[in-house]
């Protein structure tokens, strides 16, 4: 108990009246015996100038802090070594950090280890590749302490730097009567179709940015170029209540509003079977739900594929934009364009 605490303690040396104050709940006998295991240790190095209790103890100690985390030290080599801890990543900031840290990082540390094995990994944005260690495509956006704590950098993990793409890309060659557009909720999937554009007969790859796509989407039948032409919309986003509801709304924007009758939003179902292939991912609980999205959406799905995504969100997961490859998105699209000709 005393040895945990010391753990926590900022200052290099220590009262001996803050010890007991520390364990007030330990008997005499015990809190003696445990200081004086830690003297024999070396971890309490008595302060002869403060004078002793009654029972002999230093009324003031000198905290030496490589004896204090020798056996932490010792616990988390030995525990690097039965799992395989990569070579790359520095543990040595544990040794000295109370053990409950090590404990919430140890199972992050592991599947870091686990990628930093893999040969020659390609390099995806920040968001793909933080759902490629962890099925979570947000982790790596708040994890700088943790890859900080054991010296790993982000070029280590081969992200690249994607840059925040203009809201639309555009092909000049492309149907004038009707239009083909794809929307994707979020950046990695737009970067991941942008090299393959000019292969489908879309029209425009449009980054949606969440909610943000509400706002101007009345105004793409003129920022295209094609202003009297019907434009058939398939939106794909995260399979979650978020995703469903922007999708929903977007739908009923273009239902309702006049100056945007000539714009028909469709679910993008290929992407969101193709998720099925994927064990999904869990974390956002804290949504909206929206009963008659999900309906709205399944109804279009077989019933077995209906039932399958309908259990994932009551069961509180999720499927991110993430979790499909660079291949799987193009294989999407391609079966989208094909069912146009």
């Amino acid at each position: 108990m005393i040895r945990t605490w010391l753990t926590t303690y900022k200052k290099k040396t220590v009262r001996l009246d803050e010890l007991q104050t520390a364990c007030s709940g330990m008997s005499y006998d015990m809190f003696w015996e445990e200081i004086r295991q830690l003297e024999d240790e070396d971890v309490l190095l008595p302060i002869q100038a403060s004078g002793k209790d009654f029972n002999g103890l230093a009324r003031k100690y000198t905290i030496a802090a490589g004896a204090l985390y020798r056996k932490q030290a010792a616990k988390i080599q030995q525990e690097a070594v039965h799992f395989g801890i990569s070579g790359c990543i520095d543990l040595s900031r544990y040794y000295r950090q109370p053990p409950d840290i090590w404990e919430r990082d140890r199972e992050y540390i592991r599947k870091l280890s686990d990628f930093l094995s893999q040969p020659s990994p390609k390099p995806v944005s920040l968001q793909q590749r933080s759902y490629d260690i962890f099925g979570d495509e947000k982790f790596l956006l708040h994890a700088d302490s943790l890859l900080k704590r054991i010296n790993l950098t982000k070029e280590m993990l081969a992200v690249i730097d994607e840059p925040d793409p203009l809201m639309m890309a555009v092909q000049s060659e492309s149907p004038r009567h009707t239009c083909f557009h794809l929307i994707v909720e979020n950046k990695a999937p737009w970067h991941g179709l942008l090299p393959h554009l000019s292969k489908t007969p879309l029209t425009s790859l449009i980054l949606g940015y969440g909610w943000k796509i509400l706002g101007n989407i009345h105004l793409l039948p003129a920022q295209c170029g094609c202003p009297h032409a019907h434009h058939i919309i398939w939106y794909a986003g995260d399979f979650d209540w978020e995703g469903l509801r922007i999708w929903h709304e977007l739908t009923r924007q273009a239902a309702c509003h006049s100056d945007t009758a000539q714009i028909e939003i469709r679910p993008a179902l290929p992407f969101y079977r193709a998720f099925l292939r994927h064990k999904p991912s869990t974390g956002k609980t804290n949504q909206e739900e929206s009963p008659e999205a999900l309906t709205d959406l399944l109804r279009q799905m077989s019933t077995a594929d209906a039932n399958t995504l309908k259990t994932i969100l009551s069961d509180g997961q999720y499927y991110p934009q993430e979790a499909l490859s660079s291949e799987e998105l193009v294989a999407c699209t391609k079966e989208l364009t094909d069912s146009w000709n």
